[in-house]
Parts: structure tokens; C-alpha cells; sequence
């Protein structure tokens, strides 16, 4: 398994190391440039969207672009957050960690997804709120 760590400390880079190395994977370290880079040109793509005419067209060929992208989001982070359990579990049982220690790592497997959840669910209201207000300028056109 490979685990790309985000601004991760010394402790969680030593410990996603070893999980990467367990699962036979690579880990790589980086900070959110990455997630910033992203979100910019995602940003840049909106306002490009929102000035470029609000039209039934531009609309929903935003909302299906944006719609399919975190739908890969979704599920590359649903695909990792099992690799994760997967390795958590192979960890308890070559017996590598405890069972409170696996319990641990599963709490925080489990937080950082229902915070990628609640994320993709606060862009989807944002851009679900945008829609609505393109669509009013639109008919009161």
C-alpha cells in the first residue's frame, strides 16, 4: 500500500512509514500544496464558470465536471480508508500492534474520512448555492 502523508509530524511520518513498508508500499511525504494547487485551480475553473455566462449549459456542465471530480474524491479516499482497515487488521494479527493500538488507528482512519465526508458535503452546498444563484440571475434576466 501507498500512503502519501499531509503535513504529517515526525511521529505519524515514522508510523505511516511503517505501515506503508508492511504493506509492501512506499510512503511519501508532502505538505498541502498539493490540496493547494487543487483547490486554486478548481477555484479558477468556478470563477471562469461563473463569469463566463449563466446559461443552462455553463451550469450544468459545471456542476457534472465538479460533481464527477470529487466523486473520484470520494472514492479514492473510500478505497485508501480500507486499505488503511486492511492494514490495521494484518498489523494486529503478526501481533506488530495491540488491539487498543489497532482500535486507535481506526478511530483516526474513521475521523479523517468523516472529515473528508463533511468537506465534500460543504463544497456540494457551496455549489449547490452558486447554482441556485446563477439560476436566479439567469431569470431575472
Amino acid at each position: 500500500m501507498n500512503i502519501i502523508g499531509f503535513n504529517v509530524d515526525q511521529k505519524g511520518e515514522d508510523q505511516l512509514k511503517a505501515v506503508a513498508e508492511a504493506g509492501n508500499g512506499k510512503y511519501i511525504s508532502t505538505d498541502n500544496s498539493i490540496a493547494e494547487k487543487w483547490f486554486i485551480t478548481s477555484m479558477t475553473d468556478v470563477v471562469y464558470i461563473k463569469h463566463s455566462g449563466p446559461n443552462g449549459f455553463t451550469v450544468g456542465n459545471a456542476k457534472y465536471s465538479i460533481g464527477q471530480l470529487s466523486m473520484k474524491l470520494s472514492n479514492a479516499v473510500n478505497i485508501e480508508s480500507s486499505h488503511f482497515r486492511g492494514i490495521i487488521q494484518l498489523l494486529i494479527t503478526e501481533e506488530w500492534i495491540t488491539s487498543e493500538q489497532g482500535e486507535e488507528l481506526t478511530k483516526k482512519v474513521n475521523q479523517k474520512t468523516d472529515q473528508v465526508d463533511d468537506e465534500y458535503n460543504r463544497i456540494h452546498q457551496n455549489i449547490d448555492a452558486w447554482v441556485k444563484e446563477v439560476e436566479k440571475i439567469r431569470s431575472d434576466q
